[in-house]
This record gives structure tokens, sequence and C-alpha cells, in this order.
């Protein structure tokens, strides 16, 4: 059981801990696995367990990508729609992944679906910059700072899946992992 900080009370690292229930301590198994060799356990039912916890982010995750995909439609792919679809899928990356993970009811496989989440998330700002100036119809003045966003969140991304340097284990509480 993790302790709080040296004075007794919780730290911001132990508060980000407790909501996320991300681990960066080094001592976890699971991250030696590739995902390439992790495939057979996240496709076998056994690793997953239900979990009421899960809910609320697969049903809002659900509900983002599906506002992404009317908006779209709706809007006959315009270049502004097709910006907010992508924003819409890097959240709802994030959203769906980490509800996998709370169903997950081992370790190794809960970190997979944790690296996957982490990934979508590093694309959030990016998307939502990208959204931003072709909402306000200002793309073609930023447009080289929106493809260096894309880039860096490109660059965090492939951190955050090659290895664990970025996250190193996920911690079980209560209402998973």
């Amino acid at each position: 059981s993790r302790g709080f900080g040296a004075q007794g009370s919780p730290s911001a690292q132990d508060f980000f801990l407790l909501h996320f229930g991300l681990e960066t301590s080094p001592s976890l198994t699971g991250t030696a696995d590739s995902l390439e060799s992790m495939a057979p356990e996240l496709f076998n039912p056994d690793n997953y367990t239900f979990n009421l916890y899960a809910i609320p982010t697969l049903v809002t995750g659900v509900a983002i990508i599906s506002l992404g995909f009317f908006v779209l439609v709706g809007e006959r792919r315009s270049r502004v729609s097709l910006s907010f679809f992508i924003m819409t899928v890097a959240a709802a990356t994030w959203l769906l992944n980490y509800s996998i993970m709370y169903f997950a009811a081992t370790e190794s496989v809960a970190y997979v679906w944790a690296c996957l989440g982490q990934s979508g998330v590093t694309f959030i700002p990016a998307a939502v910059y990208h959204f931003t100036v072709g909402s306000l119809q200002i793309y073609s003045r930023h447009r080289k700072r929106v493809w260096l966003f894309w880039f860096l969140s490109a660059v965090f991304s492939v951190t955050v899946l090659s290895g664990d340097n970025f996250l190193s284990g996920v911690k079980h509480f209560w209402w998973g992992f």
C-alpha cells in the first residue's frame, strides 16, 4: 500500500496516482512485454472482469466519438468538422482505452491499455489547437505551428508506446487499475 508524502498529507504525486491509478515506480512488472507479445492476452476474456466503475468512461468515450461522427457527417466533411472529429477521436482513444484498463484483471493487460490510453492523451492538445485555428479561420497563418504540435504529439506518443520511460506500470486500487 502506498503511503502519503513525508508530512503525512497527500502530495501532488499522491493525488495524481490516486486520481489516475498510474504508478511511476519501476518496481512493477508488465513493462517488458511488447504490444505484439501481449496480443493473445489482450483478447483473452479471462483477463477481464466486470467493473462498474469502467462504465462512465466507456459511455463518455462512446458519446464523444459518436458526437464527432455525427458532426463530421452532418457538416459534409468540412475541414472544421474533420478537425473536430479528430479531436473527438483523440479524447475517445484516451477514455475507451482507460475503460478497458479498468476492466482488466491482470496488471500486464491493464498496463497495455494504460499505454494506449496515454497515447491518445498525447494527441489531445494538437487536436484542440488544430480545431481552434480551423474554427477561427486562421489556419493558414498558423499552419506550421499546427503541424509542429502534431509532430510533438507523435513524439510523445512514440515515447509512451516504446518502453517504460513515460509510464512504468499501473497500480491496483479498490476500483480497478
